[in-house]
């Protein structure tokens, strides 16, 4: 599993795809709610490091608004 080397990254200190596979940690856990980075870094903080657009079922239209 692979554990990120503070709680926040940006997007240019992300590991690619294929250093994951090559590094054998191919699974990356979020967790949306308590994760404690320095208690157990695998479990990385969804919203310190990701963002979601408005979505849902009746939505025609989506933009790259950040949500969250």
């Amino acid at each position: 599993m692979y554990a990120p080397t503070a709680g926040s990254l940006t997007i240019n200190e992300w590991p690619t795809m294929g250093s994951l596979i090559d590094s054998g940690k191919r699974v990356l856990a979020f967790m949306d709610n308590q994760a404690d980075f320095s208690q157990v870094p695998y479990l990385i903080d969804e919203f310190s490091n990701i963002f979601e657009d408005a979505y849902g079922e009746l939505l025609h239209f989506l933009d790259c608004n950040v949500e969250r």
